[in-house]
């Protein structure tokens, strides 16, 4: 959050209503974002902290969270809200949301 990375979906406008209006840029950015989930299972795995399914819906579970964000980042920037308001709404929620998890995780590597 702190660096403001555009992987999380903060966009000007039209940028996000070019997205959300593209089927194909759409799907990619989905097929990305399951990339991203495999090399996090696969990280999980080699870290020696999960194998197999375990590691895989472990991966699922940190890698929904950052969808979700960017599902609502692009939103709210697709309906012209201030990059400003939609980064504060996204600082907000990101550490709630892995506050979520770590109950679930924390165990994980002991």
């Amino acid at each position: 959050m702190a660096r403001r990375d555009v992987t999380l979906g903060v966009a000007g406008q039209r940028f996000a209503a070019m997205v959300a209006g593209s089927p194909v840029l759409t799907s990619r950015f989905r097929e990305i974002l399951d990339l991203r989930e495999a090399a996090l299972a696969r990280q999980i795995e080699a870290e020696g902290l999960a194998s197999g399914i375990m590691a895989r819906l472990i991966a699922a579970q940190l890698a929904s969270v950052h969808r979700v964000l960017y599902d609502e980042a692009m939103r709210r920037c697709g309906k012209g809200e201030p990059r400003d308001a939609v980064w504060a709404v996204l600082a907000e929620a990101a550490p709630r949301a892995f506050a979520l998890l770590e109950p679930a995780l924390a165990g994980l590597g002991q």
